[in-house]
């Protein structure tokens, strides 16, 4: 990711990041991710999307690649990266 785009996405907390990344999900996808999440850590995003109003699409694009470039640096990732890319 570019350091400009870095810079923007660091303008929102981790919560933020998180409620995005949940509403941009298939609603069958979001609700197993939201199953794994602890008690807390649902209320802490329950509540950010709720103050989250209208989010830019650049923010929310940004947002996937911040996501998809951490995935790929955490392990080698054994689906092809267009795949990985539209799942998100």
């Amino acid at each position: 990711m570019a350091k400009e785009e870095k810079h923007k996405t660091e303008r929102i907390t981790g919560a933020q990041k998180a409620a995005i990344l949940i509403l941009t999900l298939p609603e069958d996808v979001a609700v197993e991710v939201i199953k794994r999440l602890k008690e807390h850590e649902l209320n802490r995003i329950a509540k950010t999307i709720l103050t989250l109003g209208a989010i830019k699409k650049d923010m929310v694009k940004l947002v996937l690649k911040e996501a998809y470039d951490e995935l790929a640096e955490i392990a080698p990732l054994r689906t092809a990266p267009e795949e990985l890319r539209r799942l998100l």
